[in-house]
């Protein structure tokens, strides 16, 4: 009966020391994730182009641009930018994961997690049409485009070009919206304002806000 205890005991201290033994290396296998405020897209009309910036800390970032169905389009690997070509008016989801350099291997190896997907919105400059309804009239008509994988727009006005945006409304894609007041005061002649879209995308993705929004100035005479 002793030796069993004995064996049984010995067993289960084996058995222990296996199972954290297997947590340790679970745990150092377990790779970090990447920020979502830690890397972020713009693109340029002009270039037709996506500059994605990262941020700092690993060797290498990996970057993966997909289209509005969720299929990767394009990598790339990069210090600091990474830059892809674009089809205007459409919707991308985009993606990082830090990578360091390995010298057993020689090659670069994933420090991280891929991140949460992001959007961005690569609108062309005739895509969304702002006009006023008539000569005499104040009330401002914007018309905003049909884009796969936009299910609406949030539109941010303001009359000045870096703060003081305020919700005015949603806007279904291939819609108009008639926008007659900014802050509960009727639109002033000869006055610049300026408007941002958001669009709201379709796939239940991990994100911040989308990134693509533009926004224009128009003098209402």
């Amino acid at each position: 009966m002793k030796h069993l205890k004995k064996f049984l005991f010995t067993a289960l201290t084996v058995f222990a020391v296996f199972m954290i033994g297997m947590q340790e290396i679970h745990t150092e296998a377990a790779l970090p994730a990447v920020p979502n405020d830690s890397f972020n897209a713009s693109y340029s009309t002009y270039s037709k182009q996506v500059t994605v910036e990262v941020g700092e800390g690993y060797d290498k970032y990996e970057v993966e641009l997909y289209n509005s169905n969720m299929k990767l389009a394009t990598r790339d690997e990069c210090y600091s930018y990474a830059f892809f070509k674009v089809r205007l008016n459409k919707l991308y989801y985009y993606r990082v994961r830090g990578l360091n350099y390995e010298r057993e291997t020689g090659s670069y190896v994933p420090a991280t997690e891929w991140s949460a997907y992001k959007a961005i919105w690569t609108p062309n400059k005739n895509a969304v049409s702002v006009k006023l309804a008539s000569k005499t009239s104040k009330n401002v008509l914007i018309k905003v485009p049909k884009v796969a994988g936009i299910k609406n727009y949030t539109l941010y006005m303001s009359s000045k070009r870096d703060s003081g945006y305020k919700k005015v409304g949603v806007i279904k894609p291939g819609k108009t919206k008639v926008v007659s007041k900014l802050k509960g005061k009727t639109f002033a002649y000869y006055t610049n304002y300026y408007y941002k879209l958001v669009p709201k995308v379709k796939k239940a993705v991990s994100t911040s806000p989308v990134i693509g929004y533009f926004y224009i100035s128009k003098t209402y005479r």
